[in-house]
């Protein structure tokens, strides 16, 4: 069990690398992977453990839960209808701003979270 001191460590260095997050990137293909990506990553791996033993209690009966969800639900919908529009890269660099946009939406959860 990680203790919550780990998850506000890790949030501090998450805020640390706030300004460094559009002055280093690293080129991974047709996408670059930011500092703060890599933070915002090991943040929402070390809250997760933690947030699924409270999931009913906390996280679905928050009010923003249901609007985030409907949100992530529209982006996939979208990018599975114009799935014939764009190219194989598009999709997969769309699919990852997705999943970039869910790592920075957790970030109200894990905030939260802290007692």
């Amino acid at each position: 069990m990680v203790k919550m001191g780990v998850l506000k460590y890790v949030f501090v260095i998450f805020l640390g690398l706030l300004p460094m997050g559009e002055l280093i990137r690293f080129d991974v293909g047709n996408f670059s992977i930011k500092p703060i990506d890599i933070a915002a990553i090991l943040l929402f791996l070390v809250w997760v453990p933690q947030a699924f033993k409270k999931w009913k209690k906390n996280i679905r009966s928050n009010s923003l839960f249901t609007p985030i969800i409907l949100l992530v639900v529209t982006m996939c919908i979208s990018l599975l209808l114009n799935i014939k529009n764009f190219s194989g890269n598009e999709i997969f660099v769309g699919f990852f701003y997705i999943l970039r946009w869910i790592l920075y939406a957790s970030l109200y959860f894990i905030v939260k979270s802290f007692s």
